[in-house]
């Protein structure tokens, strides 16, 4: 087991690479966004300054071998081709801090968000660009987490929201 001290502030995600285990990537509430290489700690690989609050989640897919998203409490959500971390190739505002962000299970071009102060979001990724699908508030609590449910019989996108 390996340690080290990722961020100035509280580290609030992390999450590896699943084609890659050997590379995690981490956000904190000194708003970065880090990618690791655990064969050569503590030096980090690359550090991204775009987003402009804490960066609270982090998702890489397990099907699109080079996407990578991830949210923060400045509202929005990046799209990240991993060979080149400079830059987001696209970016969508949902109005409320991500807190989570989960890829549907077989679908690729899925993705949830449970958006804090403004409820959930189904996105989709269309020619690289992440386009808002369906929106969730129509209740009084924060959304902090969120889960696909895969009705395997009808193919259908179900999701499970977390209301707290």
């Amino acid at each position: 087991m390996e340690s080290w001290n990722a961020h100035s502030f509280e580290s609030w995600i992390a999450a590896f690479n699943y084609l890659q285990p050997h590379l995690v990537y981490s956000g904190g509430d000194d708003c970065r966004l880090k990618g690791w290489d655990t064969r050569n700690l503590p030096s980090a690989i690359f550090t991204s300054k775009r987003h402009s609050m804490g960066v609270t989640a982090i998702s890489k897919s397990k099907i699109n071998e080079h996407y990578l998203v991830t949210g923060s409490y400045d509202e929005n959500v990046f799209l990240w081709d991993d060979r080149s971390m400079k830059i987001p190739i696209s970016e969508i505002s949902l109005n409320g801090g991500i807190w989570r962000l989960k890829w549907h299970p077989t679908n690729h071009n899925y993705l949830l968000s449970a958006s804090m102060h403004n409820g959930f979001h189904v996105l989709s990724i269309e020619d690289g660009n992440l386009k808002l699908k369906a929106h969730y508030n129509k209740h009084e609590s924060l959304a902090y987490g969120v889960d696909w449910c895969f009705k395997e019989e009808e193919r259908e996108l179900d999701c499970l929201l977390f209301i707290l």
